[in-house]
C-alpha cells in the first residue's frame, strides 16, 4: 500500500520525487463533498491500464500518477507530475468520480458527512477499450 511507505521508513528515499510534484487543491461545492477513508491518500494512475498487468503497480515516478487526500469535505489535495498548481473548482460529477476511486481503494471503511449513498461510488470499473489486454498482441484470434 503506497501510503504505508512512511510507516516502513522508505519515504525519505523517495523524497526528491514528491518534492517535484505539482500541488493543486480541488474545491467542490457539492453538498456531500469528498469522502475520506481508511486509505488516507490513494494513489491512482489513469494510464496504468495501458501497461501489462505486471507493470501496473502505482509508482511515484510514473508521469501520470495522481496522489489525492481529502483535506475537508470541500477540499482535496492533488499531487501530479503534470497539471495545474493552485486552487481548482470542480463539478459534482468529478467529485463523485474521485469519491468512487477512493471508495474502491479503501480497505474497509469510508466516511460520508451525511446519511448519503451515491450509487456511482459502487459501480465497478471496466477496462477501457485501449487497455493492454485488448492490444493486437494479446488477442488469441490474431496469428
Amino acid at each position: 500500500h503506497p501510503c504505508r511507505l512512511c510507516v516502513v521508513g522508505l519515504w525519505p528515499a523517495t523524497l526528491p520525487l514528491p518534492s517535484r510534484l505539482r500541488l493543486s487543491i480541488l474545491c467542490t461545492a457539492d453538498p456531500v463533498g469528498f469522502i475520506p477513508s481508511d486509505t488516507p491518500c490513494p494513489w491512482y494512475d489513469p494510464q496504468a491500464h495501458k501497461r501489462p498487468p505486471l507493470f501496473r503497480a502505482h509508482a511515484i515516478g510514473s508521469p501520470t500518477i495522481e496522489i489525492t487526500m481529502p483535506l475537508s469535505p470541500q477540499q482535496l489535495l492533488l499531487l501530479t507530475h503534470n497539471g495545474f498548481d493552485g486552487y481548482i473548482d470542480i463539478s459534482s460529477d468529478v467529485t463523485h468520480e474521485i469519491n468512487r476511486s477512493h471508495r474502491w481503494q479503501c480497505d474497509r471503511n469510508f466516511v460520508v458527512r451525511s446519511n448519503t449513498r451515491i450509487d456511482k461510488w459502487f459501480e465497478e470499473y471496466n477496462l477501457p477499450a485501449d487497455a493492454w489486454e485488448y492490444t493486437r498482441c494479446e488477442r488469441e484470434d490474431v496469428p
